[in-house]
This record gives C-alpha cells, structure tokens and sequence, in this order.
C-alpha cells in the first residue's frame, strides 16, 4: 500500500513539476533597459521553462568628457599647454554633443576655465579663445569666484571682466516646450531646472532633457533672442506592435506570448496567445529602487505559472463510488433468498433470455 501511495506522489509531484508554463515565449521591452532587470526577467522565464527574447531599445553609452577635463587639467598644472588645450578641447566637442549630460555645473565651469588660462599662457598670451572662454564659464557659472591664493592676479582680473561683461548681456526669456502631462528632467548648465521658463545671458549654453516615452534632446544652445521657445521633448519612443511579435511567436511555434513594456515608471505584462487575443495583464508599478526588480520577477512569475487544473468532482459524484453502492444494495436485497435454512447457499445458474425463450 505504502508503495503504491508513493508512486502516486511521484507522479503527480512530476506532472506538477513538468506542466507547461501559461506561456512558451517572454518578450521583453524595456524605453530605457537595465542591464540587471533585464537579466533578471530572461531568468524568470527560463526557470519557467519559457524561452527569452528581449527587444530593448538599443541605447549607446553617452560619451564621457569627465575623463578629458580631468587629463586637461592635469597637463595645465604641469605645464603642457598644448596637451591641456588638445584634450580640453575634444571634451568641448563632446559636451557640445551630449548638452554637457553627465556633468555638474562646475566640472562645466572647469572646461572652459583651464582652456582659457592655457590660452592665456605664454606664447599665447593675446589668443582671443581665451576671453571666449572666460566670457562662457561666466555665463555658465556667473557665481564662480577665482581664488587669488590659486589663480594668478591677471586671470583673477580677467574673469572678472567676463563676469562683468556677461552682467551687462541682454538676458533671453527660454521656454521649454513639452507636450502636456509628459513628465521630463531638464538640466542647462549641467544644473537641474524645475520650471518651464528661465532666464539666461546670452551666448552658449547647454541642454539635456529627458522626457518619458520620448527620445532624449542633448544640444548646444546658443541664446541670441529675448525669447526664444525649445522644444525639449524628442520622437516618441513606442515599443514592437503586437503584430510584428506574433509573427516571431508563430515562427516559433509558439501557443501564447508574455509581452513585458517596461517604461521609467511602471511596467505592462499582457499574456496574449498567437491568435492574437489577450488574455491576462497586469501593471507594475515601478520606483525606481532595487525592489523594482523583485516585483517585475513576481509579476512574471505569476504570468506563467502553468493553468490551474480543472476541479474535480465530489467524491460523492463519482461513477464509481455510485457502482459500488449499487453493488451493495443488490447484495444486500439478494442475500436473503439466496441463504437456505441451513446457512448454505444454493446453487445459481445464470442464464441470458432471449426473445421467444418461456423464461
């Protein structure tokens, strides 16, 4: 007995174990992927026995001008003015590129700072790209002040003409155009900007803005109006239409679909069957922090768990408990006339009747 019971729970812990997932293919497509959430759903699907594919924007790392500025700077203090102003200048180009992302206000600031001391320096001591710098670190950072004890008097002095000259600028009124309820972080200068409007001096400055479901705009801005309107929303960013990805499910052979959109602030799970038809979905939403990662992992997890069985019947229901009740009523009513005097019992022939037969 003990051993038929255990082979009864082998098999049905096996087919438990072996059912197949509520969908055979996890599509994952992330507005701006991360490397460890990504990861952590393409595992989700495989210990489901579901396969992979992510779909994730292809997004290229933004160049890094910090590493320039810093060999820049180095090369100034140690007095190779050709090598400061050849690696300060390539970090210039890049920030023109991505509209200074990635840099604070100061790290800005220290670009054109160092490029216009070492233009400044002796043999150079006339380059007017010094003043053009000077006059962009004071339109840039207008509060920035030289320290004498380590800035020599005449590039103390010549800063302060800049800031002077840039006091004494026209002032052009931005507005930073989004389309209404789209959420976006803004940054000119290397600094956070909360408002739609603001006021800068006019001469170059820089922007990076991020809106979601949009592509990112990063530009130089050259401010030559009083006003002047930006738009700082890119194309919209829209993930693979159901229909392209069925094709690569059908492809597959595939029976059903999870479709997993991640955008910056919730996630879309929808399990639809290659027919087309959906048939399950649910939001998460997403903060931002380390438990993003865990939820999206249960969401998925949920998504595939394999169909719950059908309900069995009652006991009570089942055509076998029915039979053997039967068979024991008819013994119970037959038992007594088939019991002699004696306690024996007679002798049963069983005959089939056919038509005609006088039995």
């Amino acid at each position: 007995m003990r051993a038929h019971l255990l082979v009864a729970y082998v098999v049905c812990s096996t087919s438990s174990v072996l059912a197949a997932p509520s969908a055979d293919v996890v599509v994952l497509w992330a507005e701006q992927p991360v490397a460890q959430v990504n990861a952590a759903v393409g595992d989700a699907a495989a210990r489901n026995s579901a396969a992979y594919i992510d779909a994730s924007r292809d997004v290229a790392a933004l160049p890094d001008p910090k590493p320039l500025i810093k060999r820049g700077i180095t090369a100034y203090g140690n007095l190779e003015l050709e090598g400061a102003i050849n690696s300060l200048t390539a970090a210039a180009d890049l920030v023109d590129q991505t509209g200074a992302a990635g840099l604070d206000a100061t790290t800005l600031a220290d670009l054109f700072l160092y490029r216009a001391l070492a233009y400044a320096s002796p043999p150079r001591n006339d380059d007017p790209r010094s003043w053009d710098d000077f006059v962009t670190l004071a339109g840039v950072q207008p509060t920035r002040v030289l320290d004498p004890a380590n800035f020599g008097p005449r590039a103390v002095d010549r800063f302060g003409q800049a800031r002077a000259h840039v006091a004494a600028l026209p002032r052009g009124k931005v507005t930073l155009a989004s389309p209404a309820g789209t959420r976006c972080t803004t940054r000119v200068d290397g600094t956070a900007v909360t408002t739609t409007e603001i006021e800068l001096p006019f001469g170059h400055h820089w922007l990076d803005a991020t809106c979601d479901g949009r592509a990112p705009v990063r530009r130089k801005l050259d401010v030559d109006r009083v006003a002047i309107e930006v738009k700082i929303a890119g194309a919209e960013i829209t993930p693979p239409d159901d229909t392209a990805l069925l094709v690569q499910g059908r492809t597959a052979g595939s029976k059903a679909m999870l479709l997993v959109i991640v955008r910056p602030r919730s996630a879309l799970l929808r399990r639809v069957g290659i027919d087309g038809k959906e048939q399950d979905r649910q939001t998460v939403t997403l903060h931002g922090r380390e438990r993003d990662r865990g939820d999206l992992v249960a969401a998925v997890n949920r998504m595939l768990a394999p169909p719950a069985p059908p309900p069995k019947d009652p006991w009570y229901k089942s055509k076998w408990v029915w039979a053997a009740a039967g068979g024991a009523v008819i013994g119970a009513i037959l038992l007594p006339f088939a019991l002699r005097n004696d306690g024996s019992a007679p002798e049963v022939i069983g005959k089939p009747q056919f038509p005609g037969d006088p039995w």
